[in-house]
């Protein structure tokens, strides 16, 4: 990306964001990163000195799974911008929305009550749709540590497509590894949580 500022000093913004709707998910509809700086006039064009944290949890096995019982360490590391000058981290945060109220936000993407008590109770509600349903087989197979099935694989292949039954692996596996970690530091609801 290349934009050109105006002379003198001045504090920016730049925001990068990404959304996505799908049929099959109503949840991680969106990342957005943010970075504010502040620049002055250059002789010549210089990188900026952007950070973006990563993580890549230790003990996982080939399929994203943890041992039961085992501990998970999940390194940060800052990742900065190539050719940029060392800019200093001063202090890392993980924030993530609506963590424990996905009983209220099913209900509001228009989830029956019913399913929402029978997914909570830790079944399979019979209202679900097909798709729904096999999205529900593949968390719930993966969750209880078991490989899937090539039949179940299949379904969601038939449902999804292979690109699609890729990102709601994905997608599972990213809940766990966040899971895991507010589980090792014991992590309190918010205060609004129902």
């Amino acid at each position: 990306m290349h934009a050109d500022l105006p002379d003198g000093r001045g504090t920016y913004s730049l925001t990068a964001s990404l959304r996505r709707q799908v049929p099959y998910s109503a949840l991680s509809t969106g990342v957005e990163s943010v970075w504010t700086f502040r620049s002055g006039t250059t002789p010549e064009e210089q990188p900026l000195p952007l950070m973006a944290v990563r993580y890549s949890p230790e003990g996982l096995d080939d399929s994203n799974r943890a041992e039961p019982g085992s501990v998970t360490r999940l390194p940060l590391r800052i990742e900065r911008n190539p050719g940029s000058t060392k800019a200093k981290a001063t202090s890392v945060r993980l924030k993530m929305s609506e963590l424990y109220s996905h009983s209220r936000i099913a209900v509001e993407t228009g989830l029956p009550d019913g399913v929402v008590a029978g997914l909570v109770a830790g079944q399979r509600p019979p209202e679900l749709t097909r798709e729904e349903s096999v999205a529900h087989d593949v968390a719930a197979r993966l969750n209880a540590g078991a490989p899937l099935p090539g039949a179940l694989y299949r379904s969601a292949v038939s449902a999804f497509g292979e690109s699609g039954t890729a990102e709601l692996v994905f997608l599972i596996a990213q809940y766990a590894a966040i899971s895991m970690v507010l589980n090792a530091y014991d992590v309190p609801l918010p205060p609004d949580a129902e």
